[in-house]
């Protein structure tokens, strides 16, 4: 605080290198992460499935395709240690209605991956609710979830779009550090969490809805 004025980071995407900036500020050293998830968490998908995402967005360009496949690949390994040595209390939020629609037809963004990488991948993200209780937690929504975003350590806001080769020089997305700023993103995430509570309210029932709606197990 400077007198009574707040003074605010913010930050702006346009291309993968900028993504990669907005995302290391944001998630780097964090100590807790709550997301209303776009689409599932990127730290969920194997070295084959973030290679297909990239391939699809990036094409022959080398160079970006490179930087995606290393950026989700050290977010993973970030992700993991955080997990493993109880640095990072993460939580989310998905919409039941968008899981279900993805794991019929799972499109990231405009790249679609396929069945099998998308069973993957919600065993993963099972699995991180079953080892990681106390530091992972996600809860499934009835309820629309219009505005998806990213707060680290309650004063850190992420807002983007996945960054493609066919939209290289636009606004991806942007970053907002400030607490003040941060605040009506937290008491939204509260009242998103709270509501997705009422219908599954620990991970042990997230655990048996996904069995049941994404991966079929009985």
């Amino acid at each position: 605080m400077v007198g009574t004025e707040t003074i605010a980071t913010i930050g702006f995407a346009h291309s993968q290198d900028e993504f990669k900036e907005l995302v290391q500020r944001l998630e780097s050293g964090a100590r807790t992460l709550d997301r209303l998830a776009q689409r599932m968490f990127i730290v969920f998908k194997d070295d084959d499935t973030i290679e297909t995402i990239g391939r699809g967005r990036y094409a022959d360009q080398s160079t970006e395709l490179k930087a995606y496949v290393d950026e989700q690949r050290e977010r993973r390994a970030a992700f993991s240690a955080a997990m493993n040595d109880g640095s990072l209390v993460c939580r989310e939020v998905y919409s039941a209605s968008e899981l279900r629609a993805y794991a019929e037809k799972p499109l990231h963004g405009d790249v679609q991956i396929s069945k099998d990488q998308a069973r993957r991948m919600f065993a993963k993200w099972r699995d991180a609710l079953r080892d990681y209780p106390n530091n992972y937690q996600a809860r499934i929504s009835e309820d629309l979830l219009p505005l998806k975003y990213a707060i680290s350590d309650g004063r850190t806001v992420m807002m983007h779009q996945g960054v493609e080769l066919r939209t290289k020089g636009r606004l991806k997305g942007f970053l907002l550090a400030c607490g003040g700023v941060a605040d009506p993103f937290v008491a939204d995430f509260k009242i998103a969490w709270s509501d997705a509570e009422k219908h599954h309210g620990d991970n042990a029932a997230v655990i048996r809805w996904i069995d049941e709606n994404l991966l079929g197990d009985t």
